[in-house]
């Protein structure tokens, strides 16, 4: 599942990222702005975090790539 979930499309999906829960509005090759609960928008690094997305956590380096690109790319 962790795989599937890498290649996925994450805008619009809930998460959870170093005590701060939301929503994924926009992801670049290396960022995940999210829009948490208090209405406030917070910008994280993807490979300095883990993001714990529909219950599973998930390396931020094994994100790290343009959405675009990384929908096609093999995971090991």
């Amino acid at each position: 599942m962790r795989k599937e979930l890498c290649r996925q499309e994450l805008i619009g999906k809930a998460v959870e990222v170093s005590g701060f829960s939301g929503k994924i509005i926009d992801e670049t090759k290396h960022m995940i702005t999210i829009q948490c609960s208090d209405r406030k928008t917070r910008k994280f690094i993807k490979k300095n975090h883990t993001f714990k997305i529909n219950g599973e956590e998930i390396q931020g380096t094994k994100i790290n790539a343009r959405p675009e690109e990384r929908v096609k790319k093999k995971l090991r």
